[in-house]
């Protein structure tokens, strides 16, 4: 059974550093108790922004210019108290993003990347940029013998590098006119699902214009 998945990072232009994962104190607070769960163990706190226009990064951000943060048409504060915390947020979803060994990406460059990206904006901050920061792309269809526009429409995309978690289930369900020994146990499910998700896999519509290709980790539960 697969759950929602919910956002927890979302990839947002930055004056400096290119772009920011950033993340709210609830989008992490609701990513704690769905990794709680499923026995994922993260000892880390929330992190509290104290305002709209205050932000949490790490010591060694890349975001950082003359003192402020920049993202979109926004501007920030990074609260220096909170340097530490964000740290410790950078290294635990570095573990899980990026675990090892890894033959997709090399390791510590990504995790590097995530805590010198890494930022916690205010939850009304976060809900503006969720709204206004995402990929709107404009797409039309032409008429095969004019080449005139026969429909136009708009589509939302989340960006490149977003970083969604959600819970999966799964449960020793005997089908009918089965014995127990036929049904593959919930261990053995995970580790079966686990073989396929070695290399990105594709999900929904939209494939052929390269959209939907998705990088799946699983963590927590029977290992």
């Amino acid at each position: 059974s697969f759950g929602d998945a919910n956002l927890l990072l979302l990839p947002v232009r930055s004056l400096r550093g290119t772009f920011a994962w950033v993340t709210s104190p609830m989008l992490l607070a609701r990513f704690l108790r769905d990794a709680r769960e499923a026995e994922v163990s993260i000892d880390v706190g929330l992190p509290e922004v104290a305002g709209d226009s205050s932000c949490v990064v790490a010591g060694d951000s890349a975001l950082a210019l003359n003192g402020r943060v920049f993202f979109e048409d926004l501007d920030f504060c990074p609260d220096p108290t909170k340097r530490d915390v964000a740290t410790s947020w950078a290294t635990a979803l570095g573990e899980l993003l990026f675990p090892q060994p890894d033959r997709l990406s090399d390791v510590d460059y990504w995790r590097r990347q995530l805590a010198q990206r890494l930022c916690v904006v205010h939850d009304d901050a976060m809900s503006f940029l969720s709204r206004y920061a995402t990929e709107v792309v404009t797409r039309n269809v032409l008429k095969h013998a004019t080449k005139t526009v026969d429909n136009l429409w708009d589509e939302e995309n989340l960006p490149a590098e977003t970083v969604l978690s959600g819970l999966m289930l799964a449960s020793p369900n005997i089908p009918a006119k089965k014995k127990w020994g036929d049904v593959m146990s919930p261990d053995a499910m995970f580790t079966h699902l686990g073989g396929h998700l070695e290399l990105p896999i594709q999900f929904g519509g939209k494939a052929t214009v390269g959209r939907g290709r998705c990088r799946v980790l699983l963590s927590g539960g029977p290992q």
